[in-house]
């Protein structure tokens, strides 16, 4: 499991968006989300440009998706624009240490992905990130 998304998911959490638990009940979930599950977030990392050999910093993308129920989209929406928000400009150290000096959406406005194979609404959102193995600072005065 990538630190950085781990990260993502305990930031997501603490916030109130949605509960992380690596060890228990949680509706965050890591590089998959389970077909049974109603009112759950994804974490996808994919791509992304390679590192800066200098510094080992990486450049991978997010993808944020919320799965709601047959009933209506909102749900589903909301937490994504709530993801977006904590996300997008996001600069600092994540719950878990992973050093993210820049954090932006790719899209001004969540994805309508429309109703799965059940018929419940999802929407998505995606994200540049840069990750520092190491603080800015370290990089830049070294």
């Amino acid at each position: 499991m990538s630190g950085y998304l781990e990260g993502l998911a305990m930031l997501l959490s603490a916030k109130g968006i949605a509960l992380w638990s690596p060890d228990g009940p949680s509706s965050i979930f890591i590089d998959y989300l389970p077909e049974r599950t109603e009112h759950s977030l994804a974490l996808f990392g994919y791509g992304g440009d390679g590192e800066w050999p200098q510094s080992s910093m990486s450049f991978p993308r997010v993808q944020v998706l919320a799965r709601g129920d047959q009933r209506s989209p909102r749900w589903s929406r909301e937490k994504v624009e709530a993801a977006y928000r904590v996300l997008h400009g996001f600069d600092g150290v994540l719950p878990n240490g992973v050093h993210i000096p820049l954090c932006y959406g790719l899209e001004s406005a969540p994805n309508a992905l429309g109703p799965d194979a059940s018929g419940r609404y999802e929407h998505s959102s995606n994200f540049q990130l840069w990750v520092c193995p190491v603080p800015m600072e370290a990089i830049s005065n070294g």
